[in-house]
């Protein structure tokens, strides 16, 4: 710690934490370690169990008001410092809380805008780009179950490709109460063989928040503009809106509620336009003295056919699994699963038969960081689709490599 290498510190000390946890010297080390080598989460709750044993060590106090005002938690910092200064530090220690306290107080006082962004270079392979069925053949049941061959197109496609994404968000506090954000992320996605595929994508949000601490209300407008090829595949607007609430300081819920239109305007495609009105519910957990997460949520939504969709109009709910580890404080392991159950309400004239469809998927990956700014993330996404009528059944694989640069 007094070379200045505190990431080398806590790989020191944390393999012995089951094992000295409670012990007020190794904690505060430990503590200390892992909030100057930029984990100020997991420094809380080590500091959490020094002032269980020892409530007045003022080191410990002070080391836990600096963890939660590099979280962003203001309150709870300018708490822990002014508790600190009731017990008379030394002169070092005053003038360092009162560059704190100052900190906080032009921060209460004033406005605050914050800007963040990122670029991402990926390379990938996709085995189904099309999201199409693999059998050339299907029984039409209208036509006697005469056998149709679909054209090549319809079939599924696996290619390789290179992808540049990019994001931007401003957010800006009028004070503590009320604050508005913007938003944009681009999506693009170039495949080596098959151009017809190519994706880009433009997603915008707007809006504005309300409330601080454990309770926020945010809600604004979204859109989406979908290129595929050379032409617009499809426009997305709509509404959303969301209340988090903080239960303490290992949980968290959050609570949606979005509509959106999507409309097709390519000729023969729009018959598919229809509106969407979905809710949901998560939770999320941070276990393992801040260095994992574990999240989970459920939502239920319409689909409004407002063009003679063949299916009709259509009912969805869901579920997702999600997981994050640090395993050491430059790698992570994430992992997700979903799955989302579609009923229709229209018998499909071809198929003589009412739609349902059940989709799954996974992801697994990891992420290096290589600095404060760099990434690097393998991933592998599995996702299937099983329907009652076969042209709406599909398996995909994605393997991808991407590298993202940070920018705050």
């Amino acid at each position: 710690m007094r070379e200045g290498k505190p990431a080398d510190a806590y790989k020191l000390l944390e393999p012995f934490e089951i094992e000295m946890a409670g012990n007020v010297d190794y904690d505060y080390l430990l503590g200390i370690s892992a909030l100057d080598s930029g984990n100020p989460a997991k420094a809380t709750f080590i500091f959490e169990r020094v002032l269980a044993v020892d409530p007045n060590h003022a080191g410990a106090r002070l080391d836990m008001a600096r963890a939660y005002f590099q979280l962003g938690d203001l309150p709870r910092a300018k708490k822990e410092f002014n508790t600190v200064l009731a017990m008379n530090p030394p002169p070092f220690a005053k003038a360092t809380i009162k560059k704190y306290l100052s900190a906080i107080e032009d921060s209460e006082k004033g406005r605050s805008t914050k800007l963040v962004g990122y670029v991402e270079g990926a390379w990938g392979h996709d085995d189904n780009i099309n999201n199409a069925l693999s059998q050339a053949q299907i029984a039409v049941p209208a036509f006697n179950n005469l056998l149709f061959t679909l054209n090549p197109t319809n079939l599924q496609t696996g290619d390789g490709y290179l992808g540049v994404n990019a994001g931007l968000d401003l957010d800006h506090h009028f004070d503590h109460t009320y604050s508005v954000y913007a938003g944009a992320d681009m999506r693009n996605r170039s495949y080596f063989s098959y151009s017809n595929f190519n994706m880009h994508i433009l997603d915008e949000r707007v809006g504005m928040g309300f409330g601080e601490g454990k309770n926020v209300v945010r809600a604004g407008l979204i859109g989406e503009q979908y290129d595929m090829g050379s032409a617009r595949f499809m426009n997305m607007k709509g509404a959303n809106a969301e209340w988090r609430h903080v239960l303490d300081s290992s949980n968290m819920a959050n609570v949606g509620a979005q509509y959106t239109t999507y409309r097709f305007p390519f000729p023969g495609l729009n018959i598919n336009d229809f509106n969407q009105s979905t809710v949901s519910f998560a939770l999320m957990h941070a276990y393992a003295g801040g260095k994992g997460l574990v999240f989970s949520s459920l939502f239920a939504g319409r689909q409004q056919a407002v063009n003679g969709r063949a299916d009709g109009n259509s009912t969805l709910k869901g579920i997702r699994l999600g997981s994050q580890y640090s395993a050491t404080p430059k790698f992570d392991l994430f992992a997700s699963l979903g799955a989302m159950v579609a009923s229709y309400d229209k018998q499909n004239a071809a198929f003589l038969a009412t739609r349902g469809d059940n989709t799954y998927d996974a992801t697994l990956g990891m992420i290096w960081h290589y600095d404060k700014f760099w990434s690097l993330k393998p991933q592998v996404q599995k996702m299937r689709n099983l329907s009652n009528i076969a042209i709406y059944q599909f398996d995909m694989t994605d393997v991808s490599l991407t590298l993202r640069r940070d920018f705050q």
